[in-house]
């Protein structure tokens, strides 16, 4: 025999094989109570149960986890515009200190032109 013989005969009792295994679980399907394929079909429906509820699960934390992330850019955000606030304040804060030096410092003028008028 050739190689393509070995090849066809492995594959036909491959198919043999794979027949008799069909017809015994044919056989054993047919000879299963009908309390066992009731137990298998609550089991199936059991497992896509869950399958649903992980799936619900899964949406869940994922449309919350996209939920916190916007929040986070949002407070973010909010936080940049506080630190930019806070130093505009800061700016002011030293503006006015310049100013009133500047005013102590023309009281003594001030006074002396209020004294020539």
């Amino acid at each position: 025999m050739n190689r393509w013989d070995d090849s066809v005969q492995k594959a036909a009792d491959l198919a043999k094989s794979k027949e008799a295994r069909v017809t015994e679980l044919e056989a054993i399907l047919g000879s299963s109570s009908k309390s066992e394929e009731e137990t298998i079909e609550s089991e199936f429906e059991g497992l896509f149960r869950q399958k649903i509820e992980a799936e619900v699960q899964y949406l869940a934390l994922s449309k919350t986890t996209q939920n916190l992330r916007s929040a986070t850019v949002d407070q973010l955000t909010l936080l940049e515009e506080q630190k930019t606030l806070a130093s505009e304040q800061a700016q002011m804060v030293h503006v006015l200190g310049d100013a009133e030096a500047k005013v102590v410092a023309l009281k003594p003028q001030n006074q002396e032109v209020g004294k020539l008028l």
